[in-house]
């Protein structure tokens, strides 16, 4: 029996169901949790993740700037409004956010996402003093790898892209060994693989993700960005076509897309995309 009085039980049900897949009853204990206690930010932060991870970010958005302000002073509540204002594209606001965030209490986590903010605004050298920083906290972090490797790419830095994308390989594949259900890993691993040159491999490491976890949409944004590094135009529209209209629009923006953006098939699927 829940006590329904007793706001962070129904928070904690509502991370129970939405663990085991039932939106419904998780998105019901989220509000009801938030409306027996309004000014708890943890409320608040718990909706605006259910609606950031399905890429409703508009949504997420309003209950991420409540945290804010009701814990101005929580480097965990700039750190998730700035990440999800860059999910729409507001990346100076997000930036600001951010920077806050780390001068409140850095994590390699916010530097990290700050990095790739500043990526999405062609600010490829400040990112990478940012994403080394980060790496001082996550020498052996996947993501972190893999996102050193891709800064190195777009700054033409060759060698160090490939030891980084390596480096992430071999870390995406030591945390499948512990979980090998792990979609978004899995896809991180193709994408990692993809820029290494090992295709068949990819493309078989990227059908399982997708096999694993079809609507996950971390998982789809890896999977389109590792069928654009392998080629294949047709799949990455494909599955461009399926996903949020939310993620179509942060994809429209990410500059290492470029080409992709001029295909005039990606303008029909993504309407409002400047096509360059």
């Amino acid at each position: 029996e829940i006590n329904p009085s007793h706001a962070d039980a129904y928070r904690r049900l509502g991370i129970a169901c939405q663990s085991a897949g039932d939106d419904t009853r998780a998105l019901a204990a989220f509000h009801r949790a938030a409306e027996l206690d309004p000014t708890n930010h943890r409320n608040h932060q718990a909706l605006g993740d259910f609606h950031k991870r399905r890429a409703h970010y508009p949504q997420a958005l309003l209950h991420f700037a409540k945290t804010v302000s009701l814990a101005p002073l929580e480097p965990a509540t700039h750190y998730v409004y700035g990440s999800t204002l860059h999910l729409t594209g507001r990346y100076q606001q997000a930036e600001r956010e951010l920077r806050l965030a780390i001068d409140l209490g850095e994590t390699p986590a916010a530097l990290n996402n700050l990095a790739f903010t500043l990526t999405y605004q062609g600010r490829d050298q400040e990112a990478l003093t940012y994403f080394l920083r980060a790496q001082r906290y996550w020498p052996n972090r996947f993501l972190l790898a893999m996102n050193l490797g891709t800064t190195y790419r777009r700054l033409g830095l060759l060698t160090d892209s490939r030891r980084s994308y390596s480096t992430a390989a071999s870390l995406a594949e030591a945390d499948l060994a512990r979980n090998p259900r792990d979609a978004y890993r899995r896809a991180c691993l193709a994408y990692s693989l993809a820029w290494l040159g090992h295709a068949p491999r990819a493309a078989a490491e990227l059908a399982q993700a997708l096999q694993l976890a079809p609507h996950d949409n971390d998982t789809l944004r890896m999977s389109i960005l590792t069928h654009e590094a392998l080629g294949q135009r047709p799949a990455a529209l494909a599955l461009l076509a399926s996903a949020p209209a939310d993620l179509r629009a942060d994809l429209a923006r990410y500059p290492d897309l470029a080409d992709l953006h001029r295909d005039s098939r990606f303008s029909s699927i993504t309407p409002g995309s400047t096509g360059n």
